[in-house]
């Protein structure tokens, strides 16, 4: 093999082992994935605006926004939502009440949707003796909330 098929062949390893490369400093800010998130609603919101000029029913208008845009905007956000800054929340609230401005009916907020998502899982893992996270949920002796899980850290004490 000859220097310069040898050096192309390291250059082609190095390609693609660079974009794999972790960050030292990872700060988690979910910046990234609300403004991904924010570009496929508004790219759902037009066929939402198109519908509303054939002035089709409201109720039909719900069904289209439950099923294609408060999808997009809650597809696992049980897990990060409770995360985000007070910025991207606004960022997705927007999307949210301009839909319910397009539409001409109230809808639900993500804060609220995200409340009685995250509660609901909480009860399926605080009823399901064999789920790992079982023993991390305990009600409050009220009977009406839950304790919040123990958690330990590292700080040094002076």
């Amino acid at each position: 093999m000859s220097v310069s098929q040898n050096s192309l062949c390291c250059c082609t390893l190095l390609y693609f082992i660079a974009p794999f490369k972790l960050d030292t400093n990872l700060a988690l800010t979910f910046d990234a994935n609300t403004d991904a998130i924010c570009t496929k609603a508004h790219q759902r919101m037009h066929f939402y605006q198109t519908l509303r000029s054939f002035n089709v029913n409201s109720c039909f208008m719900r069904i289209f926004y439950s099923c294609f845009i408060e999808f997009v905007l809650t597809f696992f956000f049980i897990c990060w939502f409770g995360s985000l800054s007070f910025k991207n929340k606004k960022k997705l609230e927007n999307i949210v009440r301009m839909c319910s401005k397009i539409a001409g009916i109230s809808l639900n907020e993500l804060s609220l949707s995200y409340r009685a998502r995250a509660t609901r899982k909480a009860q399926s893992m605080s009823a399901d003796c064999t789920h790992p996270l079982f023993a991390e949920y305990k009600l409050l002796p009220s009977g009406r909330r839950y304790a919040l899980p123990g958690c330990r850290t590292n700080c040094p004490k002076n």
